[in-house]
């Protein structure tokens, strides 16, 4: 997996290629906003402040599924927000 990162005034970017060998079956199934993807996925989290008591999750589906949530304490996932992102898989 490699991961390149930019960062700008407008907000921060992330590009992930995941390669998974051929032998192993890719799960696709597709899912609605914020349902838990039975699927191949990438979860990201930040913790803009550094600090250990808000982080915020994105999460993208092979299928192009996408799931957020804010997380508190280490362990207080609400996935009742809906950020502004984007997102595209290939």
């Amino acid at each position: 997996t490699e991961v390149r990162v930019l960062s700008r005034a407008d907000g921060l970017y992330f590009g992930i290629h995941a390669e998974q060998p051929p032998e192993f079956a890719r799960t696709r199934h597709p899912t609605r906003r914020d349902a838990q993807a039975r699927a191949d996925r990438i979860n990201l989290m930040i913790d803009f402040e550094g600090e250990g008591s808000t982080a915020y999750e994105f999460t993208v589906s092979i299928s192009g599924g996408i799931q957020d949530a804010i997380i508190t304490g280490q362990n207080g996932y609400k996935y009742d927000w809906d950020g502004v992102w984007e997102q595209a898989v290939a």
